[in-house]
């Protein structure tokens, strides 16, 4: 049996989405950048100011995201 996840502070909101059917990232509120897996910074440009929303779960993903640069990651669509 595989264990289950224990919510902290950090991952509560998401926890909560899922109780409620829904799929919840966040959104940093300076520049506008979703991201998971959830923390209290922005990784992309290190703001506080982060905001939890629904998402639809559609995204489009570039397969070698881990290998792009930032340039290639815009060009290939590898965003939410």
């Amino acid at each position: 049996m595989k264990p289950v996840p224990r919510p902290t502070p950090e991952t509560q909101p998401f926890w909560d989405g899922t109780a409620a059917g829904e799929l919840r990232i966040q959104r940093c509120m300076a520049c506008a950048r979703h991201y998971f897996y959830p923390r209290p910074g922005c990784p992309h440009c290190g703001s506080a100011d982060v905001e939890w929303v629904r998402v639809s779960g559609r995204a489009t993903f570039c397969r070698d995201a881990g290998r792009c640069s930032r340039l290639q990651v815009g060009w290939c669509g590898g965003r939410v």
